[in-house]
């Protein structure tokens, strides 16, 4: 299957990862968690450590940027809007991610018709 208008050797697949740590440290990438691609393969990355900084609904101060990506990423993954976005920023993260349906967001992307890697809503072509 073509992607990007390539195909065969010259092929780009893109399966990115995104990384989380306490609404504080934020990274998305292509590296795994191992040797090979911190030091072997060629991967690209990108982290935040957000200087602006608010209240967490657990009470604790943590980075805007952060918080903010895990409720987008959450409503999208639920395959809802712009309410659930405001929920998942009000709500603490234990009850967030008790409450959160995980069986639907990982099926969401992936139906009969899907094409061989998931891809959000922004990134479809």
């Amino acid at each position: 299957m073509p992607f990007y208008g390539r195909t065969g050797k010259d092929a780009r697949f893109v399966h990115s990862k995104t990384w989380l740590i306490d609404d504080v440290w934020f990274y998305t990438g292509s590296a795994n968690l191992n040797e090979r691609s911190f030091f072997v393969d060629q991967e690209l990355g990108a982290a935040v450590v957000d200087e602006e900084t608010v209240m967490g609904p657990d009470g604790f101060e943590v980075g805007a940027f952060a918080l903010n990506a895990r409720a987008r990423m959450w409503a999208e993954m639920a395959g809802s809007g712009e309410a659930d976005v405001a929920a998942f920023l009000a709500m603490p993260l234990k009850m967030a991610v008790a409450s959160f349906d995980w069986g639907k967001a990982s099926h969401r992307h992936v139906t009969a018709n899907s094409p061989p890697m998931s891809l959000t809503r922004r990134n479809r072509v």
